[in-house]
């Protein structure tokens, strides 16, 4: 599996990507916005203020977007922020991520966070906060398998969904 920073050539891929989801009606975990951008060349543009503490728009935090890619096929996304804001450190976390409805099950969620906790690593964080649905057992089985020790659990306000809270130290 190739893990990179998404790019601008790869807007054609997201865009399958995102159609993908839309077609399931699924959430794009780790998508930063992918799903309510105007357009996937708006979206890929947008990345790119994320990219700075001096660009990031007011209320985020400075990020970065990575694509999984097998066979040249992007399979899985990646955002990794690089700190918290309140709403962050209660209800998203340091790492999201969503592997493509048609490739789940093969080991690209467990390899795609071990690689994002690698960036992590590098980019200076040393804990990392991760969320996942109290429903979503597979993503909480990534997550453990990646070293995450559960915290606590805390209700979504948004929609009302338990969500399971998780540390992995990236030392």
């Amino acid at each position: 599996m190739e893990f990179r920073e998404v790019s601008l050539q790869d807007q054609a891929q997201v865009q399958v990507y995102r159609d993908a989801f839309i077609a399931c009606n699924e959430v794009i975990h780790g998508g930063a916005g992918l799903a309510q951008a105007a357009s996937v060349a708006q979206w890929l543009n947008d990345l790119t203020l994320f990219a700075s503490e001096t660009t990031v728009p007011a209320g985020y935090v400075q990020a970065k977007t990575y694509v999984a890619i097998e066979d040249g096929l992007i399979v899985g996304l990646l955002n990794l922020r690089l700190s918290l804001n309140d709403f962050l450190r209660h209800y998203g976390g340091h790492i999201g991520y969503s592997v493509k409805p048609d490739h789940r099950q093969k080991g690209i969620g467990a390899a795609m966070l071990k690689a994002g906790l690698q960036q992590a690593k590098a980019e200076g964080l040393t804990n990392v906060l991760l969320m996942c649905n109290q429903e979503n057992s597979a993503s909480a089985k990534v997550i453990e398998a990646n070293g995450g020790q559960f915290a606590d659990q805390i209700i979504d306000p948004s929609d009302g969904a338990l969500l399971r809270r998780y540390w992995i130290d990236v030392t």
